[in-house]
């Protein structure tokens, strides 16, 4: 009997049907039976940062993948044709121009608190002179006024005693003595109050500079950004921007993610999602929706 390898015979309980298959699907190994290997590529040393360095970044995200499943998806090897590159251009720029602010915003807020901490040993001291000042000045006017009062009464009766007037003498040199200490806490109080205004001058200072670097850092950098970091193209890897080590190792793992025909997912906290933002850079790591989309790459 003649075969015909092209045509299948389908039963059906109203007939018999006939499909054409034109171009039968060829089913190869998976992405988790075929392991990728990959060499370093370029290699841009104006990320500061090692060859050695960025290889262990790589061996990292190469286990976030396989330790999911126990599998060697990934091989470094010297010369194979598919590339991991570092690659310097202008997100890697402002990546730097970002970290510079960064720490611009960090300088003025540590100086903010190094000053607030100074006001508030001055305040303190301040506060203590001031008191101290107050007291005095209060025995003072006391005193004083006692003073005026006894030698009015004995001026109207012609005189005092003799031993009477040598007292209200020491009592008037004691007065004078303490008017003059009076005035050196009222000159030291006005320059505690004064370098509490310079203080607060330029804390106030400072917070305007703060809010202003913080709502300009706000601006250019404080958004979610998407994985435009890196590009996996088919044939190579491709890295224009980390902000650190933890930040490198996640970009890696989700270019290896598309190297492994993955796309992204809907979970924000994934690897694959395609905001940066709510993954945990602490310990990178695939989320359920990760390993369901590895899984049903890999089909299994």
């Amino acid at each position: 009997m003649k075969k015909f390898f092209s045509i299948i015979f389908i039963i059906l309980s109203v007939g018999v049907s006939y499909v054409i298959l034109r171009n039968a699907e060829i089913i190869g190994p998976t992405v988790c039976e075929k392991t990728l290997k990959y060499s370093l590529g370029q290699f841009d040393s104006r990320f500061g940062i090692t060859e050695s360095d960025f290889t262990f970044a790589l061996l990292e995200a190469e286990g976030v993948w396989e330790d999911a499943f126990n599998v060697n998806l990934f091989q470094l090897v010297e010369q194979a044709d598919f590339k991991v590159n570092l690659i310097f251009d202008e997100r890697q720029r402002l990546a730097i121009e970002e970290e510079r602010k960064r720490n611009e915003l960090e300088m003025l807020e540590n100086t903010y608190l190094s000053l607030s901490h100074e006001q508030s040993k001055s305040q303190a001291l301040y506060e203590k002179e001031l008191s101290a000042y107050k007291t005095s000045a209060d025995e003072y006017e006391r005193r004083i006024s006692s003073f005026n009062s006894e030698v009015e009464m004995w001026n109207r009766r012609g005189g005092a005693p003799q031993d009477v007037y040598e007292r209200l003498e020491q009592e008037e040199k004691e007065l004078r003595q303490l008017a003059v200490s009076l005035e050196a806490q009222r000159v030291s109080i006005n320059s505690f109050a004064r370098e509490l205004n310079r203080l607060s001058a330029q804390g106030n200072s400072l917070v305007g500079q703060y809010n202003v670097g913080v709502k300009t850092y706000q601006s250019e950098h404080g958004s979610s950004r998407e994985f435009s970091q890196g590009e996996y193209n088919g044939r190579e890897i491709n890295i224009f921007q980390f902000d650190d080590m933890s930040n490198l190792t996640l970009v890696l793992v989700h270019e290896l993610g598309h190297a492994l025909g993955l796309d992204h997912v809907e979970d924000p906290r994934s690897v694959m999602y395609y905001l940066m933002g709510e993954q945990d850079l602490e310990n990178v790591s695939l989320t359920e929706e990760d390993i369901s989309a590895l899984r049903e790459r890999c089909r299994i």
